[in-house]
């Protein structure tokens, strides 16, 4: 920069002389025109052979553009615009030849401004020299990495727990949230997003689930492309995943934001609904539910194999129903005269309601639990009735009664492939009041249901 200035400081020195020399040569030129003219023209156009530049040739415009290009700062340029590519050109102008393309966040050197001022002269990283228009350029390098980050980048992070583990959380937040996973110190995740209170949602682990975690918690790194962890995600659920059906006997099924009953509903699935199922637990499934994961009960999705044997199940119980109905069809005219005392059935169905969610304990015969013959028997004695205790023998207790004829209070008994095993009260409208199994409480459930995994042997009225 100091270079042009002695110049034009020299050059001013050479015109101020020139000028004084032509002042003094004034009254010459006045006494002596004739013969002064040619050596006054020699002054003035100049012999152009020393360091000093002619007269003549001094031209403003060139100094000043020379001035304004040093002054110049070259500073680092980045593509804001995120819409498209970017065109490079190699003239300032609309019309010049096309030399390369740019994308949102790209950068490079910016050399100069071009004269009108709408123009950036640029340096690419490859040494491709070019020009890009002013208002599709941005110096500010966090404007540039919020937009990249609300279009095509996620951020990537480590947890960092010192050797332990990282909650994930179904909400950002430990109040009123569910854990549903964990992931290990040094573990990778992609910020999708930030909250005002400190949380990030992220995604994580082998099938890239997603929750929230606390952000002082990890460490954040470098940025990465959508398009390589939405594709990554992709390929995963698509090698995992396979076809689930809703079989349910209610009129839907909630889809949840975590593997829990208190978790958010976001979504619901009906019967006869289908899903992709990425991973099956024994009382949660993973299913895929839009651009994220969710979990639906298990009992309530099955693959196409388990699908395929519940609907075999079901034909041969139906078939056995059948066959149950046709036996007992000769008999028809003899059960028709059973009383059905149905202020005694809702007495029943009343005393065994108080016991539901009575944890199954086999054996059991108190509220402190239950198997399903020592509810029977402890409902019916309640009510100045009594039982058996085993369900075989409760069968040989009251009268038979039809499938068709059933009432409120009448017990139900079920087996499998053998001798009975099951029992339950019925409580009319389809519906059965039972102990299930181990691991499940004092519930109601359809006849239906129960005669898709079991066959139903018959029916006793006991009052």
């Amino acid at each position: 920069m100091s270079n042009w200035k002695h110049t034009a400081i020299a050059l001013v020195s050479v015109m101020t002389v020139v000028s004084m020399s032509v002042l003094q040569l004034g009254g010459t030129f006045s006494a002596m025109a004739d013969e002064a003219d040619e050596a006054a023209i020699a002054i003035l156009s100049g012999d152009g052979e020393g360091e000093t530049p002619a007269f003549a040739d001094f031209n403003d415009s060139e100094l000043l553009a020379q001035a304004e290009e040093a002054a110049f700062e070259v500073k680092t340029g980045y593509i804001s615009y995120s819409a498209g590519s970017v065109n490079v050109r190699s003239e300032a102008s609309k019309e010049a030849e096309i030399i390369g393309s740019l994308v949102l966040g790209d950068s490079f050197e910016v050399t100069a401004l071009s004269e009108d001022g709408l123009w950036y002269a640029v340096t690419l990283s490859d040494g491709t020299s070019g020009y890009i228009m002013c208002d599709l350029i941005s110096f500010d390098f966090e404007q540039v990495k919020r937009e990249m980050l609300s279009s095509t980048m996620y951020e990537t992070a480590t947890a960092s727990v010192s050797g332990g583990k990282l909650n994930v959380r179904n909400k950002p937040s430990e109040d009123g949230s569910v854990v549903i996973d964990q992931v290990a110190d040094g573990a990778v995740l992609y910020i999708t997003d930030r909250t005002e209170n400190g949380w990030l949602k992220v995604i994580f682990g082998a099938d890239y689930d997603t929750g929230y975690v606390m952000s002082s918690y990890v460490t954040v790194g470098d940025m990465v492309q959508r398009t390589d962890v939405d594709n990554a995600r992709a390929d995963r659920i698509s090698s995992v995943s396979k076809k689930g059906t809703v079989v349910t006997n209610s009129s839907y099924v909630n889809v949840r934001n975590a593997p829990s009953e208190n978790a958010e509903a976001v979504a619901s699935l009906k019967n006869g609904d289908t899903c992709t199922i990425i991973s099956q637990g024994s009382k949660w499934t993973k299913i895929v539910n839009g651009n994220g994961v969710a979990y639906v009960i298990s009992s309530a999705v099955l693959d196409d194999a388990a699908l395929a044997d519940y609907n075999t199940k079901k034909a041969a119980a139906a078939q056995r129903a059948a066959n149950v109905t046709a036996k007992t069809s000769g008999s028809t005219k003899k059960e028709a005269v059973v009383a059905v005392n149905s202020s005694m059935g809702a007495k029943i169905i009343a005393e065994a309601e108080k016991y539901i969610g009575t944890k199954y304990v086999y054996g059991g015969s108190s509220p402190s639990g239950f198997d399903c013959s020592g509810l029977v028997q402890y409902v019916m004695k309640k009510v100045g009735i009594s039982v058996n205790r085993s369900s075989r023998d409760q069968y040989k207790n009251g009268v038979a009664v039809s499938r068709a004829n059933l009432a409120a209070g009448d017990l139900v008994f079920f087996s499998k492939g053998g001798s009975i095993t099951h029992v339950g009260i019925y409580a009319g409208n389809g519906k059965v009041l039972h102990s299930p199994s181990p691991g499940k409480t004092v519930c109601y459930t359809t006849l239906d249901h129960m005669c898709s995994y079991s066959t139903y042997v018959g029916a006793r009225r006991v009052y």
